[in-house]
């Protein structure tokens, strides 16, 4: 049977088919190879009920298992744009969670798609979800080795200028030259409007 067809059995069985009906479909078509197909039922379940976080993520990770990362992307964008609603019902609207941002994130780490990552680190700190070191600080170093220094900046501005790090992040932060020290605290000073303490606290190191 097509994928328009199942689409269209669907249809017949409600006016308003269930998130799970849809959500179910597109795992087994994923399950199954038919990527594709998945692609498509997840982008036809918005003229009859939007796509919930569960959805959402299951696509954006399937996207990346296939190394459709534009297109993950893509998806991430219109979530955080409120894009993924419902046509039937415009109150329906996806969002983001942790787990979005977690995996997109290092995605982009494992592409070296630094400017993809800049861009959703700082849209989940916008959006709630803290920095979280044990999974988060090796590639937002690695972000800033390789020149994105507002990811850094960010999280110490979003701590009110003055951010706890443990000693271990410390130590990687004096371990940068002095001229990229200094275009860090340029970066706080262009965010925050001044200068940014650092202190360390004790924590137990990373595994």
């Amino acid at each position: 049977m097509t994928t328009t067809l199942q689409v269209e059995k669907i249809c017949k069985v409600a006016n308003k088919p269930l998130v799970v009906t849809y959500t179910g479909l597109i795992q087994t078509c994923i399950d199954n190879g038919g990527m594709e197909n998945a692609k498509y039922i997840f982008n036809h379940m918005c003229n009859y009920c939007s796509p919930n976080t569960v959805t959402c993520n299951i696509m954006l990770k399937s996207y990346i298992q296939h190394g459709m990362l534009e297109d993950a992307k893509d998806l991430l964008y219109d979530i955080l744009n409120c894009r993924i609603r419902s046509k039937a019902d415009s109150s329906q609207v996806a969002t983001a969670d942790k787990f979005t941002f977690n995996t997109f994130l290092e995605a982009c780490a494992a592409a070296k798609r630094w400017n993809d990552f800049e861009y959703a680190f700082r849209q989940m700190l916008l959006n709630g979800y803290h920095f979280d070191e044990r999974r988060h600080l090796r590639m937002v170093l690695d972000a800033y080795r390789h020149g994105k220094v507002l990811t850094l900046a960010t999280i110490i501005c979003r701590s009110r200028n003055i951010v706890f790090m443990s000693s271990y992040l410390v130590e990687q932060f004096m371990c940068l030259t002095p001229s990229s020290s200094s275009l860090f605290r340029t970066s706080c000073w262009m965010i925050c409007g001044t200068t940014c303490a650092i202190t360390a606290v004790s924590r137990p190191p990373l595994s």
